[in-house]
């Protein structure tokens, strides 16, 4: 009933008929129908609704007016999720009023106002030289190749599996990523990487030797 709901409001969304208000559950599904994101994302986005609304399905009724930044609160509190899982939510349903103040079903982003928890970052420490080299002795051939360009260039593991032969400049010594890989049950996904074009890049892996 919802998703049916959903389709039916972004149909007059995408048809010009401007609604006058809507639902939370209106508003977020048009939010993600409407978006760009990447397949791995909009995945992980749907699984985080899923389970939104199998925790909270009278969240999805709510007016999106009615809605203050101390209920936004009170939701994540309810929801006693990992601060991780939390930021994903707040973010997101923070685009989406954004979105809301365009089509005039809010006159204030209450996401954006509400507090939300910030998960720690771990300290990251890559491996020193030696402990790479002991690595990469017990490695086989395929895995070998996939780990030594990751540690060379710092490419993300879809934008290594996303490489093709005419992104390797062999004479040059260098490779550009211009694209990334991403895995669902849906399937393997290609696109324009995390960040998109502006994640474009070319890495030197060595010195030619014309140079």
């Amino acid at each position: 009933q919802r998703a049916a709901r959903a389709r039916a409001v972004e149909a007059q969304y995408l048809a010009g008929a401007g609604l006058a208000s809507g639902t939370v559950g209106d508003l977020l599904a048009l939010h993600l129908a409407q978006s760009d994101y990447q397949p791995s994302t909009r995945y992980d986005l749907e699984s985080v609704l899923r389970r939104l609304w199998a925790a909270e399905p009278g969240w999805g009724d709510r007016q999106v007016r009615d809605v203050s930044s101390v209920d936004v609160e009170a939701l994540y509190a309810r929801l006693g999720w990992s601060p991780h899982r939390t930021r994903r939510l707040h973010t997101f349903m923070s685009g989406a009023w954004q979105r809301a103040l365009r089509l005039r079903w809010a006159d204030v982003n209450v996401v954006r106002l509400a507090q939300c928890a910030t998960p720690d970052q771990p300290e990251v420490r890559p491996p020193t030289g030696d402990e790479l080299h002991r690595v990469l002795e017990q490695l086989p051939p395929a895995v070998l190749l996939f780990v030594r360009v990751a540690a060379v260039t710092g490419a993300r593991r879809g934008e290594v599996c996303g490489l093709r032969w005419a992104d390797v400049d062999l004479a040059g010594g260098a490779v550009t990523f211009r694209r990334a890989l991403s895995v669902t049950d849906r399937g393997v996904h290609e696109g324009l990487g995390k960040t998109g074009r502006r994640g474009h890049r070319t890495c030197l892996l060595y010195t030619s030797r014309r140079g």
